[in-house]
């Protein structure tokens, strides 16, 4: 699989746990484990979201503020991407959404699809 097939089917699948289109927990665990990612270990959503650019509001951002946004974004995805391989990065219009799994920790079978416990 191309490198750019596997980060759009990662960024598909976590659009889709964010976004709720995945509903049956067998077919998000069957993805995730087709993407390599371990489907018994618990997962922490992080969110990096960059302040407005020199005071500015959102409203007053210029196209070049938005390209520099985007960029940062980009450029973040591609840092957690090489740095944390196990590691699910998507950059969105304002923000980057990233899953990290938990270290060592494993979800039981029966809870996968669900929330762990604790």
């Amino acid at each position: 699989m191309s490198a750019d097939v596997a980060n759009r089917l990662r960024e598909d699948l976590l659009e889709g746990l964010l976004l709720g289109q995945l509903s049956d927990p067998r077919e998000s665990e069957h993805r995730a484990a087709l993407l390599g990612y371990d489907t018994r270990r618990a997962y922490r959503v992080l969110l990096v979201r960059p302040e407005a650019i020199a005071g500015r509001s959102v409203g007053e951002a210029t196209n070049i503020d938005l390209a520099l946004k985007r960029r940062v974004l980009d450029t973040v995805v591609e840092h957690i991407v090489r740095a944390a391989r196990e590691a699910i990065a998507v950059a969105r219009t304002d923000e980057v959404v990233i899953l990290v799994p938990e270290g060592g920790r494993r979800v039981p079978r029966a809870c996968n699809g669900s929330s762990p416990p604790g």
